[in-house]
């Protein structure tokens, strides 16, 4: 069972819990995911700042599957959307339980989420990023055979 977030999402919260981890400073945020991608074929961790956190590339979910693909059959693989997990928790964990083979679970409303506080993202970089992504998520929703339209501005 695997679950995949919007990348973009996914993204922010990663860069905001390596602030919080004081693991990165504080910076720009169009400004490190540009650094990264400018270093992404340079494996070395000194390569930039963010390099070896791999924030922006952990979306590239494509790629990712297409290697797991590789060991395991697509039959054999559940897919969960986590957007479509928290509009619709009931329906995704059934088909998720069906997967499973196993009984449906009974108490399945969502609890609360633990909120972190950081500020929303800013209109320039959710630009970027949905820029970045666009042509994965395609290759994406192609392998799944399926839009998630939950993901798209």
């Amino acid at each position: 069972v695997i679950c995949l977030r919007d990348p973009s999402s996914r993204a922010y919260s990663h860069y905001n819990h390596l602030l919080r981890k004081k693991a990165i400073n504080k910076g720009v945020f169009c400004d490190l995911i540009l650094d990264e991608l400018k270093n992404k074929l340079n494996e070395k961790k000194e390569s930039g700042p963010l390099r070896r956190y791999h924030i922006v590339q952990r979306g590239f979910y494509h790629n990712q599957l297409i290697n797991l693909f590789k060991f395991y059959d697509r039959k054999d693989v559940c897919i969960v959307i986590q957007e479509k997990m928290l509009k619709n928790t009931e329906k995704e964990v059934s088909r998720v339980c069906n997967f499973l083979n196993i009984d449906r679970i009974a108490d399945t409303k969502p609890s609360a989420q633990r909120v972190s506080g950081y500020k929303k993202m800013d209109i320039e970089a959710k630009e970027m990023l949905a820029n970045i992504y666009k042509t994965h998520n395609e290759k994406l929703f192609n392998l799944l055979g399926f839009r998630v339209l939950e993901w798209e501005v």
